[in-house]
């Protein structure tokens, strides 16, 4: 069966907070969506592979978890599109690690698509976002200034 949503979460150097992210995936995917969730290791050094591959190994929920790698950090942005190919997913999201972004957030980028968008972007700067704990201030001038590079 082809699932409904392909979720990725690219990983680099995650190990001591990854079964987090994959704790609450899970359980909001398992209880929502037919679904697969692909974590895709960005060369990490630290043990994340092991420790996802062994939280791979341990889970037996509805929702198929898959650990795709690669042995040379390439960034983010690499790791997504490895992710995309990957997937078998109707629809394909991704999630930063970390758990910044709740995962049931993402209904309301489902709903959009539901509604005949063709695609759905999360964004802190949204109105009505509601940021519990900021970004430090380096952070928010590099979001900013590669936004008005962009625009």
């Amino acid at each position: 069966m082809v699932p409904q949503i392909t979720v990725i979460i690219p990983a680099y150097n995650e190990k001591a907070k990854i079964h987090r992210d994959l704790d609450a995936w899970t359980r909001f995917l398992h209880d929502e969506h037919s679904a697969e969730l692909i974590v895709v290791d960005d060369g990490s050094q630290d043990g994340t592979f092991a420790a996802v591959e062994k939280y791979v190994n341990s889970y037996h929920g509805n929702c198929s978890v898959r650990l795709c790698a690669y042995s040379k950090n390439r960034g983010k942005g690499y790791a997504v599109r490895y992710g995309v190919t990957q997937a078998k997913g109707e629809v394909v999201a991704f999630a930063d690690a970390g758990l910044c972004v709740p995962a049931p957030q993402l209904n309301g980028g489902l709903e959009k698509l539901k509604q005949g968008y063709d695609y759905a972007i999360a964004s802190r700067r949204h109105q009505e976002t509601k940021v519990v704990c900021s970004q430090p201030l380096y952070r928010q001038l590099g979001s900013r200034a590669f936004s008005s590079v962009v625009r």
